[in-house]
């Protein structure tokens, strides 16, 4: 937290400076700008955690999940043809009985990862599958993952070379992780550096028993 206030602090006394040229003004309420919605992005997500680790009680209902996968890719439009990636679908006709709310942040989550880190004209594979558990495989062709930082990528404020959270702070893995866990899943990350990163995760159909 102290980081962004500190940003907001010394640009906001950069600003009150007299006689500052008009675009170095707006240059600074710019940053100031981009630091409070940092800060209000890892409040948002230090909040919603927070709550998940008191959580153990989820409102499940029965709804297609493939569609919800589709929909998620909707609301991220704009991010993957701006990058033109290619879109490669194979998703299975999946009914769920999951809390669907909490879903939809691990799908946005994963597949802005994946959008992010995708190269420009890349493909984006996403495989959703039915068999004892549902299992959705996210693969981007992005840089990937070193071996040493694999182990870490859901610790929380965990920052490697090659983070895999949107939220830049560290926390995006650990909310997905715990969500997924609520409902009875797990999720794995499985990369090779300067090929492709696969986020994967298993859920069974009707959430935990």
């Amino acid at each position: 937290l102290k980081t962004p206030i500190a940003s907001i602090h010394g640009f906001s006394r950069l600003l009150a400076q007299p006689g500052l040229p008009e675009d170095k003004q707006q240059h600074y309420i710019r940053i100031i700008g981009q630091e409070s919605d940092r800060l209000s992005r890892l409040t948002s997500n230090l909040v919603r955690l927070s709550r998940l680790d008191h959580q153990s009680i989820i409102q499940r209902k029965a709804y297609r999940f493939d569609e919800q996968v589709r929909h998620a890719l909707l609301l991220l439009e704009s991010q993957w043809t701006d990058k033109h990636l290619i879109l490669d679908l194979e998703l299975a006709e999946v009914t769920v009985v999951w809390e669907e709310e909490l879903m939809q942040q691990v799908l946005l989550n994963l597949l802005q990862n994946a959008v992010y880190f995708s190269p420009a004209n890349g493909v984006l594979s996403i495989r959703l599958t039915q068999a004892t558990d549902v299992t959705l495989t996210i693969t981007d062709q992005g840089k990937g993952i070193s071996a040493a930082e694999l182990p870490f990528v859901f610790d929380r404020f965990y920052q490697g070379e090659t983070s895999r959270t949107t939220d830049g702070h560290g926390l995006g893995l650990s909310i997905v992780k715990r969500i997924v866990e609520l409902h009875g899943g797990a999720v794995t990350l499985d990369s090779t550096p300067g090929q492709e990163t696969s986020a994967r995760i298993q859920i069974p159909q009707k959430g935990p028993a």
